[in-house]
């Protein structure tokens, strides 16, 4: 399992599967497997994707412009500091829960954020 040591000196806690145990592997090596997808077009307002499928746990976005995004039941994106900075043409990955969206905004231009679902 992987571990974190937090600052105060506690004794680490488990964050989640061991990623170099192969069963937590799929058939080509990969730790998340990749699926559909979406493509979301952004500007100056906050846009939301459609809902992911319930049995999607993670997202791995790029955007081809900087911008910011939030995850949630029915978020909505800023560009003010509330939302998580994007920059462009960055592969992330984040976990997420089932039937949630991701809403965007362009932090100077518009663009795509480029979704695919994983497991």
């Amino acid at each position: 399992m992987a571990t974190v040591k937090d600052l105060s000196g506690n004794a680490p806690s488990s964050i989640g599967p061991d990623f170099t145990d192969p069963s937590t592997k799929d058939d080509h090596g990969n730790v998340l497997t990749p699926g559909a997808g979406e493509v979301v077009a952004y500007a100056g307002s906050s846009v939301q994707s459609a809902p992911w499928p319930e049995s999607v746990n993670a997202l791995r976005i790029l955007a081809t412009t900087d911008a910011h995004y939030l995850v949630g039941d029915n978020p909505t994106a800023a560009a003010n500091g509330t939302s998580v900075f994007l920059k462009a043409n960055v592969t992330e990955y984040i976990r997420v829960k089932g039937n949630q969206r991701i809403a965007v905004i362009q932090a100077s231009a518009g663009g795509n954020l480029h979704i695919s679902y994983a497991r």
